[in-house]
């Protein structure tokens, strides 16, 4: 089940990061906490692999302004529904 998360990550993350990422998550107990972390962290590869590889859909300003705030909009509406 632990090795599913790594398929939230975008695909130069996995490339990248992958065997560092398993073979930390094998090490750790599975809680809550770090469920969380992975999803938020999934986001925020997503994120920067939009803005990195496909800037021309993100304003760099707006990314700099709003990262921020809706990182913290979407977790907080993530964990509502959870």
């Amino acid at each position: 089940m632990k090795q599913g998360f790594i398929r939230l990550y975008p695909r130069s993350w996995r490339e990248c990061y992958g065997e560092e990422f398993l073979a930390l998550i094998e090490q750790e107990s599975f809680t809550l906490r770090m469920i969380l972390d992975i999803i938020r962290s999934a986001f925020d590869a997503h994120w920067n692999d939009l803005v990195i590889n496909q800037p021309e859909y993100i304003s760099f300003t707006f990314t700099l302004r709003f990262r921020k705030e809706l990182l913290a909009g979407s977790l907080l509406s993530f964990c509502a529904m959870v």
